[in-house]
C-alpha cells in the first residue's frame, strides 16, 4: 500500500522530492533493539523505501482532530522514531501512549503536539494529541487517542482518498 501512496505523492512533486532514501533492515533491528519494540511488516516495508522526511519539509500526512484542528505530519527518520518513543514513554501522566506504540510521523519533532503511531501488537493506527500544556486542569482533557486505521493498509487508504 505504501506504493500505491507514493503513486498519489508524484503528483505532488515537492512533496515527494522531501522524502528520504530508505534504511536497511540492519538499521530497523537496530531501532526496535533501541526502544525494545518489534515493528510491523507494513512498517518495515514503509523504512525499507523511506526513512522519513527532510527536516524543513512539508509533512505528507494529513490529520483531522477533534475541534476542526488540520495538521500535516511527516514521516519520521528511524533516529527520530527513536527519539520521540523514548520521549513519549518517559512522559509523566501520558496515558495515552503504551510502550508497543510506534511513533511514524509527527507534526514537529521538536514540539510535539500531534503524532501517528502504529501499535506493533494490534497493527492499529492511531493520531495522539500529546502535549500537556497547562498543568492545572486534567491531563486527559489535553491528550487523547483516536483510531485512525485498524491497520496501515487502511490507515493508508484513507491518506490516499484525503489526497483526492
Amino acid at each position: 500500500m505504501w506504493d500505491e501512496f507514493l503513486k498519489i505523492l508524484k503528483l505532488y512533486p515537492s512533496v515527494l522530492k522531501d522524502l528520504n532514501e530508505g534504511c536497511t533492515k540492519e538499521e530497523i533491528l537496530s531501532a526496535e533493539s533501541n526502544i525494545g519494540v518489534k515493528f510491523p511488516s507494513t512498517l518495515i516495508q514503509v523504512y525499507l523505501k523511506n526513512n522519513g522526511q527532510c527536516i524543513d519539509s512539508k509533512g505528507i500526512f494529513k490529520a483531522v482532530s477533534g475541534y476542526d484542528k488540520y495538521s500535516r505530519l511527516k514521516l519520521l527518520s528511524l533516529k527520530s522514531v527513536e527519539n520521540i518513543w523514548k520521549i513519549l514513554y518517559h512522559t509523566d501522566g501520558l496515558d495515552v501512549f503504551e510502550k508497543t506504540y510506534i511513533p511514524f510521523a509527527a507534526d514537529d519533532e521538536k514540539c510535539i503536539d500531534d503524532v501517528y503511531c502504529i501499535d506493533a501488537k494490534t497493527g492499529e493506527v492511531f493520531l495522539l494529541w500529546t502535549s500537556i500544556y497547562d498543568w492545572n486542569y486534567p491531563i486527559d482533557w489535553q491528550t487523547h487517542r483516536f483510531s485512525r486505521g485498524k491497520n496501515m493498509e487502511l490507515f493508508l487508504q484513507k491518506q490516499i482518498e484525503m489526497y483526492w
